[in-house]
């Protein structure tokens, strides 16, 4: 569907990390005009090329030339999130460098922990470095500096014979660009650290190896009603010699299976401890960075290669894993215990036949290495591992991340040594504004400025994560004292915590902020956001149009409860106290179709939800695990592809009574510890993994209709254990809890959000981001591009469709339509009097 954009009153915006464009969607049945938008991002620049073809795209909007825009009152935007995927070595062991936050501790140069002061990213001009031995290839900007050292190995002629004469120079920082023919550099040492595994049966010699033999074949076992947990290995016959030799007679107990061992040690408190440092499923595992400085770090490596490990006769190492900071970690530790070693990714079919049965892989990560004399293309100096790069090649612009590290200045990426780029080492608000490598928030600070200054702009509009209210360096204090021009970053009010809503002022303008939640605007989402509001001295009062006084027709929320900011939407028009209700421009939330109740105290489904998100959901040919993923749809209740409810009440309040077709919604974190009726937790864009808190990809939903209690009812007399899993009519159902009271009927269904459903929780129309990719002549259905894929051409031939995995992340990355809606409106009524453009709305009918 396209879109008209030929609105020829109204206020004319400029919209900067567009997205999908929620902004355009909400303000156009205002009678609002675009001027242009500013998306680099390929998935989303696709979908405004589809709906809005008439409305240029200027893409990094950091090179905006301002002279060409015309008019300009509205500038819209938000500091955008991406992944970038480079390992950085933490305390905790390697995690992607987007998700390190201000105040984890980073391995430095100097082999020793020091404290990230500050991140940021942006969107530059890289190229790829590689070189021997490089894990994987660098991306980076060609001034990104590498501790460096110079060196040669030079045929000399003396005496009449030839020798070899190495030149070696010192360590040094040299830039990207220039490192082809250099050695990047390794670590081998680490400050000491002997911490003490917590263990009552184990010294900590013995305790290094079997936490060693944990990360390679272990587990932890939970015993049911009991605070006890075991440590288990799954190794076979060889290995279990290997292991008793290393234990002696400390107690445990061994379970021969068919083609393995297993080894069960009853020790809770080691148990925890082996959890806490190298967490626990496989693909999640890692490896602290503590474990290289440690003085038995060799017996927790000969612990990992006894399990997990290939050695010839010749001293070479082979090992496999599903972590990609294991692998990185193992590599590291063994270069540090005298070995030369690489990483490289072994992809695999999703499927593998093991005696006959089809089971699900992953793919993983080989670490190969030798001794370090067997190896003609590396060296050590300076107590480091030195090994050639190879080249540097642009390969265009992308977005890239960077970190601050107090005291040294340098960090660890993916095994090799680097320093923070120097436009982000410099310090102040002014440095940052005047670096057009700065922080993309300042960035927006100066476009607007600048629009004010050429283009008569009127208010500025942007919208960011909460957290960003009490970020250590004060990050949004440097951003609302750039917003109304003040000279140094402007503090917060009391102990380093920004409240959910305020207003500064200065020589350029004033500016306000505050918390608004989806939820209360119509969508059945918890979207808590961060809204600014500047105005630059002919614009709506950001006062007027962010603060709302509690009068009779509102409802205050008590302490600790969410609040109703707006009523939801019911019927066309504008309603009394400014709340706002649907116009058929809106798509509709997800609503319930009966009218029947489903309360919380007669049946307590809600009370399942920790446990749903446990359910084995999958499709087929696929692996999908509840800590990392979201559930994929099994069955529909009516088969239609939305689910019956998720929605919110007419005044705008979360709903928990809308019939017996209720919906449970959580995600894949905590197991799904925040599942709530009927009230989909926020949208996101997916990408990361552990606890970040974007991790996972779109939340999961569990409709639920009336218990049948004649169906996989647990009796209280069979015991807990009775339940065997979801299966066909008249088995038993998985055991939900240890309440005697829980049952599960067979037609229930754990799946995730499909595209559609995520659309109507954001407010656009229905398959708004299903847009047409590619045009083929004839129909070419494969695994990867099933046949709800294509659409025909009227006009002959055939349309791929956008996949899914695009969709799901530029929803997330999104605004709520319906809240920008509402402060399109605030911004027209209270925008003072200028020609007609503070005309009335005009919603859509």
């Amino acid at each position: 569907m396209k879109h008209d954009n030929d609105n020829n009153t109204g206020l004319r915006f400029l919209s900067v990390c567009s997205g999908i464009e929620a902004a355009s969607v909400a303000w156009h049945p205002l009678g609002w005009k675009a001027v242009a938008y500013s998306e680099i991002e390929k998935f989303p620049s696709a979908v405004l090329a589809h709906h809005y073809p008439d409305v240029p795209n200027l893409g990094d909007f950091t090179k905006i030339d301002t002279t060409t825009l015309g008019r300009v009152d509205i500038l819209a935007g938000g500091t955008p999130c991406f992944t970038a995927g480079h390992m950085v070595l933490s305390a905790k062991g390697y995690v992607p460098i987007e998700e390190i936050r201000v105040g984890d501790e980073v391995v430095t140069h100097k082999g020793r922990l020091r404290t990230v002061v500050r991140i940021g990213n942006e969107r530059k001009e890289v190229g790829v470095l590689t070189g021997v031995g490089m894990c994987e290839p660098i991306t980076c900007t060609a001034d990104h500096p590498f501790l460096s050292v110079e060196w040669r190995n030079q045929n000399t002629r003396r005496d009449n014979l030839y020798t070899k004469v190495e030149h070696c120079g010192h360590p040094e920082w040299v830039a990207a660009k220039d490192m082809p023919g250099r050695q990047w550099c390794q670590l081998l040492s680490h400050d000491n650290d002997n911490r003490a595994p917590e263990s009552a049966k184990f010294d900590v010699k013995t305790a290094m190896y079997i936490a060693g033999m944990y990360l390679g074949d272990g587990w932890i076992r939970r015993h049911d009603g009991k605070a006890k947990k075991s440590v288990v290995l799954g190794i076979n016959p060889g290995k279990y010699v290997k292991l008793k030799a290393a234990i002696g007679n400390a107690v445990h107990t061994v379970s021969h299976e068919r083609t393995t061992v297993r080894v069960s040690i009853h020790d809770t408190a080691f148990a925890d401890w082996l959890e806490a440092e190298f967490a626990h499923y496989s693909h999640m595992k890692t490896v602290p960075s503590w474990v290289m400085g440690h003085s038995f770090r060799g017996e927790f490596l000969r612990g990992f290669l006894d399990t997990d490990g290939s050695v010839t006769n010749d001293g070479k190492v082979s090992i496999s894993t599903t972590s990609r900071p294991v692998a990185y970690g193992i590599s590291d530790l063994m270069a540090a215990e005298g070995y030369v070693s690489s990483v490289a990714l072994v992809e695999t079919p999703d499927t593998c036949v093991i005696e006959g049965r089809t089971c699900n892989q992953r793919d993983y990560y080989q670490v190969r290495a030798y001794p370090q004399p067997m190896s003609r293309k590396s060296r050590v100096r300076h107590g480091m591992m030195l090994r050639t790069v190879s080249g540097f090649t642009p390969v265009g612009e992308e977005t890239v991340f960077n970190i601050e590290v107090d005291e040294d200045h340098s960090y660890v990426v993916q095994s090799a040594v680097v320093h923070n780029c120097q436009a982000f080492s410099v310090a102040g608000l002014r440095q940052s504004l005047a670096d057009a490598r700065g922080n993309l928030s300042l960035e927006f600070v100066r476009l607007a400025h600048e629009l004010a200054d050429r283009n008569g702009l009127r208010n500025a509009v942007w919208e960011n994560v909460v957290g960003v209210l009490s970020t250590k360096d004060n990050a949004f204090g440097c951003f609302l004292a750039g917003l109304v021009g003040a000279d140094a970053p402007i503090d917060p009010p009391a102990r380093g915590k920004w409240p959910r809503h305020g207003m500064v002022s200065g020589p350029k303008g004033r500016a306000a902020w505050a918390v608004k939640d989806a939820q209360f605007f119509g969508v059945a989402q918890r979207r808590r956001r961060v809204l600014v509001v500047a105005d630059f001295g002919n614009g709506a009062d950001p006062a007027a149009v962010l603060f709302e006084p509690e009068s009779v027709c509102r409802h205050p929320p008590t302490r600790g409860e969410a609040g109703k900011d707006v009523a939801g939407f019911a019927t066309g028009g504008l309603g009394s106290c400014g709340e706002l209700t649907p116009s058929a421009s809106i798509a509709p939330c997800l609503r319930a179709r009966s009218n029947a109740s489903h309360r919380l105290d007669t049946e307590a489904v809600v009370a399942y939800a920790p446990e749903i998100a446990r359910c084995d959901a999958t499709r087929e040919g696929s692996s999908q695990d509840y800590e990392t993923t979201t559930m994929v749809a099994v069955q529909t209740l009516d088969g239609s592809d939305v689910a019956r409810t998720l929605s919110a009440r007419h005044d705008g309040s979360p709903c928990v009574d809308r019939g017996p077709d209720a919906v449970v919604c959580f995600t894949a974190k905590d197991y799904g510890g925040d599942a709530q009726f009927d009230l989909s937790p926020t949208l996101r864009a997916g990408g990361f993994t552990g606890s970040h808190a974007n991790a996972g990809v779109m939340p999961a939903i569990c409709e639920v209709r009336p218990i049948n209690t004649q169906v996989g009812l647990r009796h209280q007399s069979l015991g807990e254990r009775t339940g065997l899993g979801i299966g066909d009519d008249g088995d038993p159902s998985f055991t939900l809890s240890k309440s005697h009271s829980h049952a599960v009927q067979v037609s229930s269904a754990v799946r995730r959000l499909t595209p559609m459903e995520c659309e109507r929780l954001q407010g656009f129309e229905d398959n708004y981001t299903r847009i047409p990719i590619k045009h083929y002549a004839t129909q070419k259905i494969t695994k990867n591009r099933p046949a709800d894929m294509w659409e025909k051409d009227l006009n002959g031939g055939w349309w791929l469709m956008a996949a899914d995995g695009p969709r799901y992340k530029s929803l997330g990355n999104s605004w709520a339509v319906p809240k920008f809606q509402w402060l399109g409106m605030r911004i027209q009524a209270s925008m003072p009097a200028n020609d007609n453009l503070n005309a009335s709305p005009r919603l859509a009918a």
